[in-house]
């Protein structure tokens, strides 16, 4: 955790996103949030580290902006304790006056298995967001002819548990991840010449989360067409 304190305290952002994998499976990330109460907090979780859960609950730490808690209705399907374990847990922090959320990926027959899910969160007058699948595109695995640019590295970093940055997500989930890694951001080694400008990748914001998702440049990415 120090290493992270560290980076932080050198270069505070405005708001801080912890997602998965499960953020909430590494030991300290609760007190990390807990030590940085002028930042923002957004944490994106699959809500099954109950003792995680009940220990945010007994916390009620201002600073966190939104909890996300993920539905995967494949997990429903497999396992009959999932629903009612999402659902305690929505209502755990909702009832510690958090303000929370779910989202669902808009993929296969995500939407329509999910529909109690959906029913619930609507009742608790929550939102449950449904989301265009970012990670796993194949369009990701070669480029694209549009030229782009972007803020990405500047307004936003997507950075990885050791440290390595890379300016969006498109760049970390594409084929040339290595080669558009800036850095690494706990070291203070970031270099923006490594950032392809115009870019040619498969950018999911562009194609995809500003079309179908309600919440659009939610990154501050600005990614536009080069004139």
């Amino acid at each position: 955790m120090e290493d992270w304190a560290r980076a932080i305290e050198r270069d505070t952002p405005d708001f801080i996103t912890l997602a998965g994998g499960e953020p909430l499976s590494v030991p300290w990330s609760i007190d990390l949030m807990r030590a940085f109460p002028n930042v923002k907090w957004c944490l994106s979780t699959n809500g099954l580290n109950r003792d995680k859960i009940d220990e945010l609950a007994n916390l009620r730490l201002p600073q966190i902006f939104n909890i996300n808690l993920s539905y995967h209705p494949e997990a429903a399907k497999r396992y009959s304790w999932y629903f009612d374990g999402w659902k305690l847990g929505m209502l755990t922090l909702a009832e510690a006056g958090y303000n929370v959320s779910s989202n669902i990926e808009r993929v296969n027959q995500n939407v329509e298995r999910s529909q109690r899910a959906i029913e619930f969160t609507h009742a608790m007058g929550k939102k449950m967001l449904i989301s265009p699948i970012c990670g796993g595109r194949p369009e990701l695995a070669k480029p694209q002819d549009t030229p782009l640019v972007c803020e990405g590295g500047v307004n936003h970093l997507t950075i990885a548990p050791n440290g390595d940055a890379w300016p969006c997500q498109s760049a970390i989930n594409s084929f040339a991840w290595k080669e558009t890694c800036l850095g690494n951001w706990i070291d203070n080694t970031i270099d923006m010449s490594r950032k392809p400008v115009p870019c040619h990748l498969q950018c999911v914001e562009y194609f995809y989360q500003y079309k179908e998702h309600e919440a659009g440049d939610f990154f501050f990415l600005n990614v536009r067409e080069e004139k």
